[in-house]
């Protein structure tokens, strides 16, 4: 048995062409998640770079992970798709560009286990090639009961919002967990100027652009360096 699974507790992801990414890869990334979540959910909106294709192979390795497809349609439609397709209580939403560390998932599931909230905030820090960690937002819980009716909201930079249709942020409701820090993976200064540019300024309703289709693709997707300096998983 597995002591290390979060039971009840379901990866939640949303991906496309990240066969390449700052972190190592939609590869490394489901190697670095799954082995301590009891399912997993990844939900592919249209990659074109391969990213489907390994996402295959690593659902015959992992039994507990799951791959769909959607058309995409803005970030908060993929996010509450991928949410429709949980079977767990909890769901934890990671972008393929950010881990946990073995004891980052530790003490997660300790609170998971000794706990009954709606949700859980965490920490995140900004990972940059030269090795600096910045401290930033998270962008909302990352970890809530999906049966609370929680929803997405918000084409580019979307957010939680509960069914009474407010958004969610630390709310007296929602635990913080000091001690976790998401570690996010960033592109060079030069590499966020062109994504920042190239892929979301283009990023609207009618557009069926995808990342490896850009023109800075490979500059804003390449490995971040310090990447090597942590290990994750198991």
């Amino acid at each position: 048995m597995n002591n290390l699974l979060i039971s009840n507790t379901s990866l939640v992801a949303i991906v496309r062409d990240e066969k390449i990414n700052p972190a190592g890869g939609i590869v490394d990334f489901v190697d670095c998640v799954m082995p301590f979540m009891e399912e997993g959910v990844i939900v592919d909106t249209g990659s074109l770079d391969g990213t489907r294709e390994l996402l295959e192979e690593m659902e015959m390795k992992y039994s507990n992970l799951k791959v769909f497809d959607t058309k995409f349609d803005g970030y908060a439609n993929a996010r509450n798709f991928s949410l429709s397709k949980v079977q767990t209580k909890y769901a934890f939403v990671l972008d393929a560009d950010e881990r946990l560390s073995q004891e980052d998932f530790k003490i997660l599931r300790r609170h998971i286990m000794e706990n009954e909230q709606e949700g859980y905030n965490l920490n995140m820090v900004r990972v940059t090639p030269k090795g600096q960690e910045i401290k930033m937002w998270c962008h909302g819980p990352r970890i809530f009961n999906k049966n609370l009716g929680f929803e997405f909201k918000g084409y580019v930079w979307e957010l939680l919002y509960n069914k009474n249709g407010s958004q969610v942020e630390y709310m007296f409701n929602i635990k913080e967990i000091p001690n976790i820090f998401i570690k996010h993976f960033i592109p060079s200064e030069e590499g966020q100027r062109i994504k920042s540019k190239e892929w979301y300024g283009n990023v609207k309703e009618t557009d069926d652009l995808t990342p490896s289709q850009t023109a800075g693709f490979k500059m804003w997707k390449r490995k971040n360096p310090s990447r090597d300096n942590y290990h994750f998983g198991i």
